[in-house]
């Protein structure tokens, strides 16, 4: 079991403890007027779910408090679009992440509202996002809306993004996207075994995933898995980080 597993307990009570204020902020306009309460309570969602599943092997709870974290940034895009001040850095392409929760949830019709939102903000994307999130955010955006078009359009910069120096954990999404466009599961199951080997690298030392509730499931891999089976292939699991009861 990794430390922040054994830490989970701890940080679950922590956590709950000042849940209830970070609800309040967020559902009053005078206290969330650029969005940070609201990127909070989904961040808080995010590890709650995921904390319900190692705890309980609650597969419900996970699913639906992934479900609510999604649907927060999904307001944040409808605020900004409003015209309110939500902060810029909320609505770009690292919105993604959000994404991914959405696919773990099983929820179709949350996904594809999300990325319907996402995207079409080229000056705030180039401010606030790194190439290789902008690039898998719109290679995840086309899959989940199903266009064609995008799909081949995107996979292949992905593809390359992967290939640049420190780039290496993006190869395994890069295959899965390709065996989709190419109806093969032999050949996504081959790159989810890439995606959760870069994921197990990214999560030691100082690795992004090191220490956030990434470090104990694989929500991507999860998250990807759900939309590969929705184009009809056939996933194998890859327990702990991507368990079959989180896939099926």
């Amino acid at each position: 079991m990794s430390g922040f597993a054994e830490r989970l307990p701890i940080l679950v009570k922590e956590q709950l403890e000042s849940l209830p204020v970070i609800q309040a902020n967020a559902s009053n306009p005078a206290t969330d007027q650029d969005g940070c309460s609201t990127d909070m309570l989904l961040l808080d969602f995010r590890f709650l779910g995921v904390a319900e599943y190692i705890l309980q092997g609650a597969v419900k709870s996970f699913r639906e408090l992934l479900l609510k974290s999604s649907q927060l940034q999904s307001r944040q895009f409808a605020r900004f679009d409003q015209g309110e001040p939500i902060d810029e850095s909320f609505v770009t392409m690292l919105a993604y992440q959000s994404l991914f929760d959405a696919l773990a949830a099983d929820d179709k019709e949350q996904a594809k509202l999300l990325a319907s939102q996402m995207g079409g903000r080229p000056v705030l994307e180039k401010k606030y996002d790194h190439p290789s999130d902008r690039i898998l955010g719109y290679t995840l955006r086309a899959f989940v809306l199903q266009d064609i078009d995008q799909m081949q359009a995107w996979t292949p910069k992905l593809l390359a993004q992967s290939q640049k120096k420190n780039e290496a954990a993006l190869v395994g999404f890069a295959h899965v996207f390709e065996a989709i466009l190419a109806d093969d599961s032999d050949r996504a199951n081959l790159g989810f075994q890439e995606l959760i080997e870069g994921h197990k690298r990214r999560s030691k030392g100082r690795g992004v995933f090191a220490n956030t509730p990434h470090e104990v499931l694989c929500l991507w891999g999860i998250g990807l898995a759900r939309l590969a089976q929705s184009h009809g292939l056939k996933v194998d699991a890859i327990p702990p980080l991507m368990p079959l009861d989180l896939i099926c």
